[in-house]
């Protein structure tokens, strides 16, 4: 750095007109500025350093036939100390815990441990929350019918030759207990059908569930026959 101020206090101090500046000179000062910058970097991120870093979390395992009762955090954060070349690799690469959640106590620290830092040379200090308590509760699965229909436009002189049907008429939904009351039928997802001339037969969506609950299939078939009419 001393370097670099000398020759740029040389350079100021220098008689020369405004009109032929010293090109050279300055690209020679640009250079040092960026090699000394290049240097204290090398030698700052050689250093320990102690700093919180983020760590999303996410769900592994879970005890058989049982799931959360609310969500867990997004992100939890680790007190790490380690040279400043990993701790900047971690933080350009954010890491993520998989939790294996075996009852209401998860000890974040351990996992952490586990499943993070022995990826790095870096010492785990702590983890905030250094442990989660998680409410459980039961699995369950219902069967409720397809409601709804879509909306169907049929090309001028068409129509349809009986009722539309449905394949399966029912779907199958999985989740907590808590967020499966009140489910008696499962609506299709909104859907406009123009200018039909052909019979109907189509795989069309059903509404997306909420989070938390599994829908078995997503899709169902409609079928109908379609014909042309005469005078």
């Amino acid at each position: 750095w001393e370097g670099a101020r000398d020759a740029f206090k040389e350079w100021v101090e220098k008689e020369r007109t405004p009109f032929e500046p010293d090109r050279e000179r300055l690209v020679e000062i640009v250079l040092a500025f960026i090699l000394a910058f290049f240097l204290w970097f090398w030698v700052k991120m050689g250093r320990e350093y102690t700093v919180n870093l983020p760590v999303s979390v996410s769900v592994r395992t879970l005890p058989e036939n049982e799931t959360l009762v609310d969500p867990l955090p997004e992100t939890v954060q680790a007190s790490t100390s380690g040279e400043g070349w990993e701790l900047l690799s971690w933080s350009l690469n954010p890491q993520s815990v998989r939790l294996e959640i075996f009852n209401e106590r998860v000890d974040l620290t351990e996992q952490v441990r586990q499943q993070v830092t022995s990826m790095y040379d870096v010492t785990l200090h702590g983890v905030e929350p250094a442990e989660l308590s998680v409410n459980l509760e039961p699995v369950v699965e219902v069967t409720v019918p397809v409601t709804g229909q879509p909306d169907i436009r049929y090309r001028s002189g068409y129509g349809p030759l009986g009722p539309l049907t449905l394949e399966p008429d029912s779907v199958r939904l999985r989740g907590g207990a808590s967020r499966m009351a009140g489910f008696e039928s499962w609506p299709l997802r909104p859907l406009e059908l123009t200018n039909i001339a052909i019979d109907l037969r189509r795989d069309i969506p059903l509404a997306a569930p909420p989070e938390g609950i599994e829908l078995s299939p997503e899709r169902v078939r409609i079928t109908q026959q379609v014909v042309e009419y005469t005078q």
